[in-house]
């Protein structure tokens, strides 16, 4: 296996000479989609709780913003769908990242969860704003609920969580470029353009289809990790066979290994 990830949104081509377009990415999407959506008792069967059950959550949080992102595909929507193309890719990162760690990891990650929740009811009662005393209870009781992680265990950093894996250092270079994209700041690259020296602002920028080519090889490769990682799990490993599939037409890492 090579060290890094053959990841298109850096290749230098003119967009024709892509190996794949974005029909062809669109189709693989569709396809894992689909088996995704036909496996019901997918979940039922994973066993390793609870490091199986954080797996599965992350997958299937990949899998429904990539649902998402198609339907705005249908309505000829591309730029506005990185955010979500974001969230695919994170979720794939931490379902992977989950899967081969131990339950420490999931505690970690539930300890910050509820940490963050936690701090932020108290902000609002700080302002002033009603909190519902049952939503206070329970917010107070999960904070509780889950140990102080050990020093050694970084659940707070995407970048440690990207690094952790081969070809780390791009699957984190990936996730700033969505970042970047991602943030309201991007709208001084796209409603500005220049007119006589000047910037001036424009009010419909349009949209950019050529860049759902990049979007949307990030969407189906994220959709391969995350699903690998939810069936690692599983005994019989059901959807193996198409996750490689899929991993082979995109010339994409099969599984992200840390």
């Amino acid at each position: 296996m090579k060290e890094h990830c053959e990841i298109w949104l850096f290749d230098s081509r003119p967009e024709e000479e892509w190996v794949m377009t974005f029909e062809a990415h669109r189709a693989v999407i569709d396809e894992l989609l689909a088996t995704w959506d036909s496996d019901k008792d997918f979940e039922v069967r994973i066993k390793h709780a609870p490091r199986g059950r954080a797996a599965v959550a992350f997958t299937a949080n990949a899998y429904r913003y990539a649902n998402v992102v198609r339907m705005l595909w249908d309505q000829e929507i591309y730029a506005e769908t990185v955010p979500l193309a974001r969230t695919c890719f994170e979720s794939a990162v931490l379902a992977a990242w989950v899967q081969q760690s131990d339950a420490t990891v999931v505690d970690a990650l539930l300890h910050e969860t509820f940490r963050n929740g936690y701090n932020l009811m108290k902000q609002l009662k700080e302002a002033n704003v009603p909190v519902p005393a049952e939503v206070e209870a329970r917010v107070t009781a999960l904070r509780s609920a889950i140990a102080k992680p050990a020093p050694d265990i970084s659940v707070q950093k995407m970048e440690d969580m990207c690094r952790s894996f081969r070809g780390g250092s791009q699957l984190y270079l990936i996730f700033r470029v969505l970042s970047g994209e991602t943030h309201a700041l991007d709208a001084l690259r796209r409603y500005l353009v220049e007119d006589d020296g000047e910037l001036v602002p424009i009010k419909n920028a349009g949209d950019q289809p050529g860049g759902a080519v990049q979007t949307s090889y990030l969407v189906a490769s994220s959709l391969v990790w995350a699903g690998r990682a939810s069936d690692e799990l599983e005994m019989h490993h059901p959807h193996k066979k198409v996750l490689r599939k899929a991993a082979r037409s995109l010339r994409c890492y099969p599984i992200l290994h840390r």
